[in-house]
C-alpha cells in the first residue's frame, strides 16, 4: 500500500515538474528582454535601440538553442 502511494506521488512529482518547468521557460526570454530594455532606456539611452535587437537576437537563439521544442 505504502510503496504504491510513493509510486503514485512520484509520478505525480514527476509530471507536475516538468509541467511547472514548461510554463516558467515560456516566458523567461520575453521576461528578459523587457527587463533589459528598461535597463538600456535608464542606463544608455544613446545605444539602446541596438542593444535592444542584438537582446531580442542572442535571447531567442539561445532559447532556440536550450529550450528544445519551443522555436522550431
Amino acid at each position: 500500500m505504502i510503496d504504491t502511494l510513493k509510486y503514485m506521488a512520484s509520478f505525480i512529482f514527476k509530471y507536475l515538474k516538468v509541467f511547472v518547468f514548461t510554463i516558467l521557460f515560456s516566458f523567461i526570454p520575453i521576461t528578459v528582454i523587457v527587463i533589459l530594455s528598461v535597463f538600456y532606456e535608464v542606463f544608455i539611452p544613446e545605444y539602446s535601440e541596438a542593444l535592444i535587437v542584438i537582446t531580442i537576437i542572442v535571447v531567442f537563439y539561445l532559447a532556440w538553442k536550450y529550450i528544445p521544442g519551443r522555436y522550431t
